[in-house]
Parts: C-alpha cells; structure tokens; sequence
C-alpha cells in the first residue's frame, strides 16, 4: 500500500490534477480500494473495487487490486487513479504475489499453484505460464532489463524470459532446484540472483 500521511483531512476531494496521497483497503465486508489526496489525505474516490490487497504502480497512475472476493472466488483488478476506472480481470486464484515492472507499463501475479500471470497496464494478457512446475509460489521480482521474471517457490526459482519489444509471451523458462528452504529472491544484475535461505544464508545463482 502507498504510505499514508500522519493526518488525514476532512475536506472533499481536491480539483484535479492533484497528486495521491496513498491508497489503503477500507471496510470489511466488502473491503474496497480508497484514493486519497496527498494534499490533505482526504478521500478522492471510493472505487468501489473489492480487494483485500493493492499494489501501486511505482508512477501511481495504476493500483492492482487482489484477491476481492465474490461468488466465483479471488478476483484481479486494475484501477486508474487518475480516471478512476476499474477494470476487472477476472478470477485467478490465491494470488501468492504480485509486482509492477520498473517503468510501470506492466504486472505480473503468480499464484500460490505457480501460474504467472502478466498484463499490460490496460489490462491487456502479455504472457501466461499455467501448469507451472513451482509449488508454493511465494515472491516474483522484475530483472532491470523488464524481460526477465524471477519466480521463487518452495524448493526451486524459475526465470521466465519474454519475448523482445513487440512481442507476447515467454520465449524461455529456466528452473534452478535450490538446497535449504529459499524465502526471499532479488535480481543482482541482469544475470545473477541472490536467494535468501530460511538459515540464513544467501545463494548468488548465474544465468547461463
């Protein structure tokens, strides 16, 4: 969630264009997605998108909503900060984790069963990895090139490379079986990963 101010406002929202504060899930049943001004905190549209968690866009133009609960189980949206539209993307699945890549053009879920998921930010379909070889998917982390995917799962990390600018879909899918029990992956450079075991020790695995 976007970071929120020490003191919220009480004054409606402000005239456009205006700059956000920080988006936050307010509510319980149903929990939905909150805009709010970074001039006063206060609240510039209730989107009225269910989700238990959002994911800024690192512009924060875009908020990913997931997990909103409805009749058909989780659910994937998209909602625009700056229009206010929400597009639903349909259900998905326990989403395990999600990441916005660097220029913000771009995000990728993966669920806990290992399927990759990756849109443009118009909500178009870039890419799908289903029946994936992972179990226990738990963390995914954009390379610095915006090609390379990290997946990181139980025992094992998978790369998932996309195709050149212009393209769709993934070319290639690397699995790297790792010792110990990894908890944390980050990308080093655009070759080489460092993978944070539960005992503390760190791996740095070279793509090759």
């Amino acid at each position: 969630l976007w970071p929120r101010p020490t003191e919220r406002g009480t004054a409606g929202p402000p005239e456009a264009p205006y700059d956000i504060g920080y988006v936050r899930i307010q509510g319980a049943t149903p929990a939905e997605i909150v805009i709010a001004s970074a001039t006063d905190g206060s609240v510039v549209d209730r989107s009225g998108t269910r989700a238990e968690r959002a994911i800024v866009s690192p512009d924060r133009t875009t908020v990913l909503g997931l997990d909103g609960r409805t009749d058909d189980g989780p659910r994937v949206s998209l909602v625009d900060t700056t229009t206010f539209s929400a597009m639903d993307l349909g259900p998905l699945g326990d989403v395990a984790a999600a990441a916005w890549s660097h220029d913000s053009r771009s995000v990728v879920a993966v669920t806990t069963s290992g399927d990759v998921h990756l849109w443009d930010r118009d909500g178009t379909v870039v890419a799908e990895a289903t029946g994936a070889t992972l179990s226990d998917a738990r963390s995914v982390a954009w390379g610095g090139d915006g090609r390379r995917l990290a997946v990181l799962g139980e025992d094992a990390l998978e790369v998932l490379t996309l195709a050149e600018t212009g393209g769709a879909g993934f070319v290639s899918i690397t699995t790297a079986d790792l010792p110990g029990t990894p908890v944390a992956a980050s990308w080093i450079d655009d070759t080489r990963l460092a993978v944070l075991a539960r005992d503390g020790t760190i791996d740095v695995l070279t793509l090759t």
